[in-house]
């Protein structure tokens, strides 16, 4: 009985330990891409519905493209999972929640926050590059 209490905490523990490198990886990619776009000064403007759909769509490519470029360093999946793509949601979803609370920090220490420290922009990001590393790695 214990043996199969400890598979299962184990599984459990793999499980979150997989989805945390996911968003921590992602999460520190989209600060690299924060730091890229705050050094050429290019930040989009998101005043208008349009332009906060146009956003979130560019935020996504951007994504894609840091997703492409990290698999030049890391072209292997980061952790193996027994369940393949699972991590597609949720870790952008703790990227997110990540990059927002980025933005929280930024602004109660008097710091200019950007648009990719949102959470919807931050979710973009992450997504786009957990899509490339789940469709371009095995």
């Amino acid at each position: 009985m214990v043996p199969f209490l400890f598979e299962i905490v184990l599984g459990i523990l793999e499980f979150l330990g997989e989805l945390l490198i996911e968003a921590i990886f992602e999460y520190l990619c989209g600060a690299l891409a924060d730091a890229l776009l705050r050094v050429a000064g290019t930040m989009p403007k998101t005043e208008t519905p349009f332009s906060r759909i146009t956003a979130f769509i560019g935020f996504g490519m951007l994504g894609t493209l840091f997703g492409g470029l990290s698999l030049l360093i890391f072209p292997h999946p980061l952790m193996h999972s027994r369940i393949h793509g699972i991590s597609l949601l949720i870790s952008p979803l703790v990227t997110g929640l990540m990059m927002s609370w980025t933005r929280s920090m930024f602004i109660r220490h008097g710091k200019k926050a950007t648009e990719i420290q949102t959470f919807r922009y931050g979710f973009a990001f992450a997504l786009g590059m957990a899509l490339v590393r789940l469709f371009l790695t095995h």
